[in-house]
């Protein structure tokens, strides 16, 4: 076999991979949104019968409603919180180098690398003695703690790419230091910021594992209400938020593409012209 062919079989055999993979992740999602339009009949695929029953549930159906909006709220506010709160941290671990950086990311990154289960258990005590478990406030200040390193991994990669002679330059001409952040630093982040927002909000809104330790009679997210609904009683509304939650990481994905791109086009010129002054100066 020539080595020409053989590349030729290489790339096939990588690319059939590849596709097996990418079928073997969408697959589900290619049975769970026909299924949504079946109603009750979820025993049959593909279904025989067209209907948005599975969606009239969702919105007419006792709890969904609440556990949607409870989640909603919830999740913004994280949202908030962590972006702020991942801002401070990615600027202060930026600054730092050597064994402290190291260090400081292995700590941030504690709570995604702990079992959920054993994360779980703790803040139960933690939340019941604070008086807050079961609570929206409970809620909000465990998925913080869940979603912050998310969002300071993502802005550390928008600083680390920042030019910060911009930053210096806007001080030198008299800049203050509120305005500096407001007016030169956050438009440049700006895209590290939405996209950190976008991954904190969708890894609050989907949590399950830990709601189901704090949860409450009057503090019930999404995520646990579906749970509920698939270990007690099947309801075809499942399906339809399912597929509405598939349609909205989609669109994440796809916002959080564009604003990698934007990202990359800014720091374009940043690049060329430091490889031009590198250049110049040998």
């Amino acid at each position: 076999m020539s080595g020409r062919a053989g590349w030729r079989l290489g790339r096939w055999i990588h690319g059939t991979v590849v596709a097996l993979i990418c079928l073997f992740l969408v697959a589900p999602a290619a049975v769970v949104i026909p299924l949504s339009f079946a109603g009750d009949a979820m025993t049959r695929f593909p279904p025989r019968r067209f209907t948005f029953q599975a969606y009239s549930n969702f919105i007419n159906g006792p709890g969904w409603i609440n556990a949607t909006v409870f989640s909603l709220e919830m999740a913004a506010l994280v949202m908030v919180f962590a972006v702020a709160l991942g801002t401070a941290t990615a600027y202060g671990v930026t600054a730092r180098q050597g064994v402290v950086k190291k260090s400081l990311m292995v700590l941030i990154l504690m709570p995604i690398v702990v079992p959920p289960i054993i994360y779980a258990i703790s803040i139960y005590a933690l939340l019941a003695q604070l008086g807050i478990l079961g609570t929206f406030t409970g809620f909000v200040v465990v998925n913080v703690v869940l979603a912050s390193p998310y969002a300071i991994i993502t802005i550390r990669a928008g600083m680390e790419s920042l030019d910060w002679s911009l930053l210096r330059a806007a001080a030198v001409l008299g800049a203050s230091p509120t305005r500096v952040a407001t007016r030169v630093a956050a438009p440049l982040l700006m895209p590290s910021l939405v996209a950190a927002g976008l991954f904190t909000f969708l890894a609050s809104f989907d949590e399950v594992v830990v709601a189901q330790f704090i949860s409450g009679p009057f503090a019930v997210p999404l995520a646990k209400r579906m749970w509920d609904g698939i270990l007690y009683r099947w309801d075809p509304a499942i399906s339809a938020i399912s597929t509405i939650q598939i349609a909205l990481t989609i669109v994440t994905l796809i916002v959080f593409a564009l604003l990698r791109r934007s990202q990359v086009a800014l720091a374009e010129p940043t690049t060329m012209r430091r490889t031009q002054e590198g250049g110049q100066q040998q």
